[in-house]
């Protein structure tokens, strides 16, 4: 199974040959080497690959920078391949909001991982987005929620990760540190049992998380939550991750 697709935009025809056997053999799929800007462009396009690994030097009239530009809007990870390291250079790659770039001569085992974790984040990434735009399309219209915020329980780890928003929710400083063990006592004590049974029917089904609880915030206001959540698995089928969104519904149910 192809670990993703990823396409090599680079005009040294040999070097992107031994770069492309590099990565199939860790079964990466390389459909395609561009070696011009426009090249590029139109295979990115036609291919839709999950990453582009992209050298800044290229032929003709379009540089990596300017490909990496005009692609932003697709979402789609790059990662720069480059001789050049001037500060002039690194600051317009830098305005491209690129996952990572390598300095050749590089390392191509330290190119596999940075590639795996750039087309794992930027899924989790898309997947966040999503979640979000239908929830914010679903709820805002009525303009009953104060706040929408994510959150993200590595399992592997047991580490939590909290957006700026859910800080807000729960009435909480920026140094407090997010923990599974830690969250759940934020939910109201008559609400503990179902969420608790909530989650762990999701761990075990594999189903979406869609609850409706409240919550008691460090300033121990009451508030109504609704809570979103998916389960992510590993290779073996085993929850590794556990990310969604928490909505102050309190306005709404208060309306109600």
């Amino acid at each position: 199974m192809s670990k993703g697709k990823i396409l090599i935009v680079e005009d040294d025809f040999i070097e992107a040959m031994d770069i492309q056997r590099s990565l199939e053999s860790y079964d990466f799929e390389v459909p395609y080497i561009a070696s011009t800007g426009d090249e590029a462009l139109d295979k990115i396009l036609e291919i839709q690959p999950d990453l582009v690994l992209m050298d800044i030097i290229l032929r003709g009239n379009k540089d990596g920078i300017e490909v990496a530009n005009k692609i932003k809007d697709l979402e789609i990870p790059v990662i720069f391949l480059t001789v050049h390291s001037e500060d002039s250079t690194m600051e317009k790659v830098k305005l491209t909001e690129p996952y990572g770039y390598f300095k050749k001569p590089f390392d191509i085992t330290e190119m596999k991982y940075a590639i795996e974790f750039a087309i794992y984040k930027n899924r989790q990434d898309k997947s966040t987005k999503r979640l979000r735009s239908k929830i914010i399309k679903v709820f805002n219209e009525s303009q009953q929620i104060s706040h929408i915020g994510s959150w993200d329980w590595n399992i592997k780890t047991n580490s939590s990760w909290w957006s700026d928003e859910t800080y807000k929710i729960f009435e909480v400083p920026k140094n407090y540190k997010p923990s599974f063990e830690a969250d759940i006592n934020f939910v109201y004590p008559d609400d503990y049992v179902k969420f608790e049974k909530q989650i762990k029917n999701s761990l075990e089904t594999h189903e979406p998380l869609n609850s409706e609880i409240r919550v008691s915030t460090a300033n121990k206001t009451v508030k109504y939550c609704k809570i979103l959540g998916k389960v992510h698995l590993d290779d073996q089928g085993e929850p590794k991750r556990f990310t969604g969104t928490v909505m102050d519904i309190t306005q709404k149910k208060n309306d109600e």
